[in-house]
């Protein structure tokens, strides 16, 4: 959860997301003025369905709280950039991980269970989306919000030594935050680090 003036950041593992109904979001729906819900991997255990979702808002809650999906949100004078940014899996880890992780006995991808390539065709497709939001964008401001972490430079000192058959970025993230000025901050679900 990251809070920025009286914006309230959700982003990943808030299984309750798909439930609309949970009195979490009418207490939300009072205390910020604005509430912005990130999906991560485990919003998709329970009905949701990756091939189908689109880029932008892609569930509404409350009146001031909205799920996003891939997509660049302003508030004042700060554009939020949003995105999953699913993970990549590096084709040696592709069979143990596809048997040892949750996602892929739980994820939908059209009507069908997750695989490792569709994971890593969604990964692409937010890395693309993440570093043209980038470069396209016009703001003095910009904070980036994910599930998973594009970058080195933003991930936390206690998971630098976990191993994972998950390896959250590509290269070329790095690249792309290490040589913009754009970029004010970033976050993710496990940590919130300041570009500057």
């Amino acid at each position: 959860m990251y809070i920025y003036t009286n914006i309230l950041k959700k982003y990943g593992s808030n299984y309750h997301i798909i439930y609309c109904t949970h009195p979490f979001w009418d207490w939300v729906l009072n205390n910020f003025r604005q509430t912005i819900v990130i999906p991560g991997n485990h919003e998709f255990y329970i009905g949701g369905d990756v091939g189908t979702i689109k880029n932008g808002c892609i569930v509404e809650i409350r009146s001031n709280v909205k799920g996003y999906y891939n997509t660049v949100v302003t508030v004042d004078d700060v554009d939020f950039i949003l995105c999953t940014l699913w993970a990549f899996i590096q084709s040696e880890n592709a069979f143990i991980t596809q048997k040892n992780v949750y996602d892929f006995y739980q994820i939908a991808y059209n009507g069908r269970l997750l695989n490792p390539h569709v994971f890593n065709q969604a990964h692409q497709e937010a890395v693309t989306f993440l570093m043209n939001a980038v470069i396209v964008n016009g703001s003095k401001k910009i904070i980036v919000v994910s599930h998973h972490v594009p970058t080195e430079l933003c991930k936390a000192e206690e998971f630098k030594k976990t191993v994972v058959l998950m390896e959250p970025l590509l290269p070329n993230c790095t690249n792309l935050f290490s040589t913009t000025k754009k970029i004010t901050g970033f976050t993710d679900i496990r940590t919130e680090t300041s570009l500057k």
